[in-house]
């Protein structure tokens, strides 16, 4: 067999037994989130569990970012006024 396709074979196992886990973590790490969907897209994955996936990880990364914003409060209120000075928003 040429080498491609056998690699090919190995990465749709790893998607078939690891779907969840690998479109969940591909959202987190800066890796292109973009390659991890389109490569499900190519596999086959399960849409459900795909879907669940990402409604998760878009959860888990806005909250994490919402409290990251809480617990650093003064500072990120001085970081968001500076980006908003040239813009029309305004913070209280």
């Amino acid at each position: 067999m040429i080498p491609f396709f056998v690699a090919f074979q190995n990465i749709q196992n790893l998607y078939d037994e690891y779907n969840f886990i690998i479109i969940f973590t591909a959202g987190l790490i800066p890796i292109s989130f973009k390659l991890f969907t389109t490569r499900a897209g190519t596999f086959n994955i399960n849409f459900s569990l795909f879907l669940l996936s990402e409604a998760i990880r878009g959860s888990a990364r806005f909250f994490s970012v919402g409290y990251l914003i809480k617990i650093m409060e003064s500072q990120s209120k001085f970081l968001f006024k500076n980006i908003l000075s040239d813009s029309n928003l305004k913070l209280n």
